[in-house]
């Protein structure tokens, strides 16, 4: 199909229009050269790779390492690879609430959360609680997008969040709305000498909890903010779901994505390669129970590790 010059000059205007309209949003060639001039961090980059969906680029420049011990996980004969939606789902009958990690980096994570939302919403979870979006601890769901909810997406730009910029995140917040979900945030509101982020965090989702009784909640934030338990974060602190635990004494089911998922900077789970799995699994030893780390830094032992096959790519993209 041949395009004519004219509607090639309106696309260019367009695209253009839209960058200015939309400045959290870069292409590549413009991360590159902030890359390339230090005027961006890794971290950053890689976030501004995943607003325009190129998700090779995004974990090519930045990622975190294995964590806790489970580069030494070895397994017997005697594992089982289930699914691991349908088995969360099955568990999560006996939980109030459940704490579910990603990847910032790795939109696949933020699918498997939104394939959840829908049995998860039919056994009587009701409230999702997101740090990607922004906070305001002077409205009652904590979000400084005050339309959210009534409109039914996020916004681009910095009024949602930036990381609702993404995707398969704006995806997971749609979705989420149309089942039903109250959507609240949770993100610190302000800095303090005394507590910790995660402290913060975990006190802004107990403020939000004690107003809103009516059903169960999930709780969607990045890597650590998972860890529930004694593992320190630095100094005296911990993270977001061990005070959660404490100051409720709620034992919430957590979910840490990222161990078991592909990575390029740093190793990956040897695992990956070994059990070649199709779809996001969980591995249950022969007595049904969840593989535990061996290492002292860990979540919890009941913490379920999903383990999620590479993903398949076109052109790169």
């Amino acid at each position: 199909m041949k395009l004519s010059l004219s509607f090639l000059i309106y696309l260019a205007f367009h695209f253009t229009a839209i960058a200015q309209m939309h400045p959290y949003l870069m292409f590549s060639h413009e991360i590159e050269r902030k890359i390339a001039n230090d005027s961006l961090r890794t971290s950053s980059a890689a976030y501004q790779y995943t607003y325009i969906g190129d998700y090779l680029s995004a974990i090519q420049t930045y990622d975190i390492p294995v964590a806790w011990g489970v580069n030494s996980v070895k397994i017997d004969d005697g594992y089982e690879i289930v699914d691991a939606a349908a088995y969360i789902a099955k568990i999560a009958d006996q939980h109030q609430i459940i704490i579910i990690s990603e990847s910032h980096l790795k939109p696949q994570h933020r699918i498997f959360s939104r394939k959840l939302l829908s049995v998860l919403r039919k056994k009587g979870y009701k409230y999702l609680g997101l740090e990607a979006l922004n906070p305001d601890s002077t409205r009652s769901n904590f979000l400084l997008d005050t339309a959210l909810q009534q409109r039914g997406y996020a916004m681009a730009g910095p009024i949602s969040g930036i990381y609702a910029n993404e995707p398969q995140m704006s995806r997971l917040i749609r979705t989420a709305i149309d089942a039903g979900y109250q959507i609240f945030g949770y993100e610190r509101t302000y800095r303090s000498e005394t507590k910790d982020r995660d402290e913060i965090q975990a006190e802004n989702i107990i403020k939000y909890l004690e107003n809103n009784r009516e059903g169960k909640c999930i709780i969607h934030c990045g890597w650590y903010h998972a860890i529930e338990s004694d593992t320190i974060k630095r100094r005296n602190s911990f993270y977001m779901a061990k005070y959660l635990k404490e100051k409720t004494g709620i034992d919430p089911l957590t979910i840490y994505q990222d161990n078991f998922t592909e990575k390029v900077l740093e190793s990956e789970h040897y695992l990956l390669e070994e059990l070649d799995v199709t779809t996001p699994s969980i591995l249950l030893d022969n007595s049904g129970h969840t593989t535990e780390n061996p290492g002292t830094w860990h979540p919890a032992p009941e913490t379920q590790k999903i383990t999620a096959p590479h993903t398949p790519l076109v052109d790169n993209q």
